[in-house]
């Protein structure tokens, strides 16, 4: 008698262990995230030069069905902004599983987070998942910008005369 209670206490515990897994695996997630200097994000890195090209990939696991991911770059700390400023954000509809990403490069230097945020359909959050990483050296300064335009300005109304004289 202690045997069969014993062997239905147990049976009773795999079939739930089972069924938490089985709901588990169904539900729509992002299995991975990292950021890295390829499209894979492999390695993962978490520092950059400023203009280095930066991507986000999210790995997701979904049951049938139409889903977005929104990756969302935002402040943590860079000069002259303020902290959770958003930067960018990309939205992608998809169906199915598959990996996601978004690339992209930054000129100020400082700290900032991306995230991927996994909707359903109707725009309910299912998961979503962060990274941080660093930006470092020099941004460009206002002179900088400021005698770009003035270079390209010049390069426009030099444009504009060379075709009023044809």
């Amino acid at each position: 008698m202690r045997s069969v209670l014993i062997f239905l206490c147990f049976a009773a515990i795999v079939a739930s262990v089972s069924v938490g897994c089985s709901k588990k695996a169904d539900s729509p997630a992002i299995t991975k995230f990292a950021i890295g200097k390829n499209a894979k994000s492999e390695p993962p890195a978490n520092s950059y030069a400023v203009g280095d090209v930066i991507y986000a990939t999210a790995k997701v696991s979904t049951p049938p069905g139409k889903y977005n991911i929104n990756f969302v770059v935002t402040v943590e700390n860079v000069e002259n902004r303020t902290k959770d400023d958003q930067i960018m954000n990309k939205s992608v509809d998809f169906e199915g599983e598959q990996p996601l990403f978004l690339h992209y490069s930054l000129a100020y230097p400082g700290d900032y987070t991306v995230t991927a945020i996994l909707s359903d359909k109707n725009g309910n959050q299912l998961d979503s998942k962060s990274e941080k990483f660093a930006v470092t050296g020099e941004g460009p300064t206002f002179e900088r910008d400021h005698d770009r335009k003035k270079e390209a300005e010049k390069e426009r109304e030099d444009q504009d005369k060379d075709s009023d004289r044809k």
